[in-house]
C-alpha cells in the first residue's frame, strides 16, 4: 500500500507547485502500473488528461479517461489501476488540498453558513471518507487549463496566483452536478477540530471578516473563539484585530509610497476617516502627516549623502 500524496511527492518524475496549505501536482506515469492500494492522506480531486485510469473503492468502480475527474476524501482507499494507451504516457493534474486551506476557501469565498444549504446531506459524509466523479464543466476544464503553464513558467507571484487559480477551480466545482457533495464536504469539515488560532489571525487579521466569520473560519462558536483568543492574546478580538490592522499601516506607510486610501484598505480598514482617527490616536500623528515626514528624511538623506 503508498500513501498519498507521500508517494507522489518523492518521485522524480513529479513537477510539483505549492500554495500555503495546499499543493497541486502534475503527476506522470511513464509506463503501464500494476494494480495499486493507494492510502489518501489529504483531499484529493483528479483530472485525467492522458491515458486512462480505473479507480476501484468498495463500492464502485470509477473509468477515468482523458478529461475525467474524481474526488478522493482524506482518508480513503482505493485500488489503483492503468490501461493501456498505446504507449503514451499517462498524465494527470492532481490537487492535494488540506483542511486549513479548504476552511479559508469557505470563509474568503463568502460560503457561510453551510450547514444551512446542506442539512439533508451532511450526515453522510462527517465519518466515512468520500468518493465522487466529476462531469467536468467548460468552466472547471479553463480554470485546469490555466494552471498548466505554472510548471514550466513560474514566476515570484506564483504562489499567489496558484491560490487563486485553485479558488477557481474549487467554486467552478460548484456548477457541477457535484455541488451537493462539494458543499457537504465543506460543511463537515468546518464543523470539525479548530484551526490554529494564533497562525490563523497573524495570517489574516486584514481580511474585511467579522467576529462570526473569524469563529467560522477557525473551527470554533464565537463564544469559543471569544474565549481562546483571550486565553491566547490577552486582549479582545477586535481590540487585537485594530492595533494589528495599525501596525501594518503604519509599516506601510513608512516603506512604501502607496496612497493613504490604498493603504487603508490594504491594512483592513473599511473606513477612511475611521482609519485616520483610529491612527492619529495610537501615533499622535496623521498617515499622510507620517508619509510627508518619512519622505522629507528620505530626501534629507539624500542631498547629505550626495554631498
Amino acid at each position: 500500500m503508498i500513501k498519498v500524496p507521500e508517494y507522489l511527492i518523492s518521485q522524480q518524475r513529479l513537477y510539483a507547485v505549492e500554495a500555503d496549505e495546499a499543493t497541486y501536482v502534475e503527476y506522470v506515469q511513464l509506463h503501464r502500473q500494476t494494480r495499486k492500494v493507494v492510502e489518501v492522506t489529504k483531499h484529493t480531486l483528479m483530472v485525467t488528461l492522458q491515458g486512462e485510469k480505473i479507480v476501484h473503492t468498495a463500492h464502485s468502480d470509477y473509468h477515468l479517461a482523458p478529461g475525467a475527474a474524481i474526488f478522493l476524501g482524506k482518508g480513503a482507499y482505493v485500488t489503483s489501476e492503468l490501461l493501456a494507451a498505446d504507449n503514451k504516457a499517462y498524465q494527470a493534474l492532481l490537487f492535494f488540498l488540506d483542511d486549513g486551506f479548504l476552511n479559508t476557501f469557505i470563509t474568503e469565498s463568502n460560503l457561510l453558513p453551510l450547514t444551512e444549504l446542506t442539512s439533508e446531506k451532511l450526515g453522510n459524509f462527517q465519518n466515512d471518507p468520500i468518493v465522487f466523479s466529476i462531469v467536468v464543466s467548460p468552466f472547471l476544464k479553463a480554470g485546469v487549463d490555466s494552471l498548466l503553464p505554472h510548471f514550466t513558467h513560474q514566476s515570484i507571484y506564483s504562489k499567489h496566483l496558484v491560490k487563486l487559480k485553485l479558488y477557481e477551480v474549487l467554486l467552478s466545482l460548484l456548477e457541477t452536478s457535484a455541488k451537493p457533495a462539494v458543499f457537504s464536504l465543506l460543511a463537515a469539515i468546518s464543523a470539525q477540530q479548530p484551526l490554529d488560532l494564533k497562525s490563523f489571525m497573524e495570517r489574516h487579521f486584514t481580511e474585511p471578516y467579522t467576529l462570526p466569520q473569524f469563529a467560522t473560519a477557525t473551527g470554533r462558536s464565537l463564544t469559543s473563539f471569544k474565549r481562546d483568543f483571550a486565553d491566547l492574546f490577552h486582549d479582545t478580538p477586535k481590540r487585537w484585530i485594530t492595533q494589528k490592522r495599525l501596525e501594518r499601516a503604519h509599516l506601510l506607510l513608512s516603506r512604501t509610497g502607496k496612497p493613504v486610501t490604498e493603504v487603508c484598505y490594504e491594512a483592513g480598514f473599511a473606513n477612511l476617516s475611521h482609519f485616520i482617527v483610529l491612527f492619529k490616536e495610537k501615533y499622535q500623528i496623521t498617515p499622510k502627516q507620517l508619509q510627508q515626514k518619512v519622505g522629507s528624511n528620505h530626501r534629507f538623506q539624500t542631498v547629505a549623502l550626495g554631498n
